[in-house]
């Protein structure tokens, strides 16, 4: 398995560098199996939605990143499907 590293360039600041904002290799460290399924960024590019799978099943479990703290959110769902991860725009 090829363990990527995902990066973005925050296009309201000009001229910004790209940031790092998934390390595959990072979230798999000391797991037997790791896959990462589907990831969307928010609207607003405040928050990255993106589901893994540790155990192998097809069972993943969503996770949320802050992207301005650079941060996992302590919440998580878990035993979601991996059809992909949609945000609803409302603000």
């Amino acid at each position: 398995t090829i363990l990527r590293q995902w990066y973005r360039v925050p296009r309201l600041i000009p001229g910004a560098p790209e940031e790092l904002v998934l390390d595959e290799r990072t979230l798999a460290n000391g797991k037997v199996f790791f896959a990462l399924g589907t990831f969307a960024p928010s609207y607003d590019g405040h928050y990255l939605a993106f589901t893994v799978d540790i155990i192998g099943n097809g069972t993943w479990t969503m996770y949320f990143k802050d992207l301005l703290e650079m941060a996992v959110l302590p919440d998580d769902i878990r035993g979601v499907g991996g059809a992909g991860v949609a945000w609803a725009n409302e603000y």
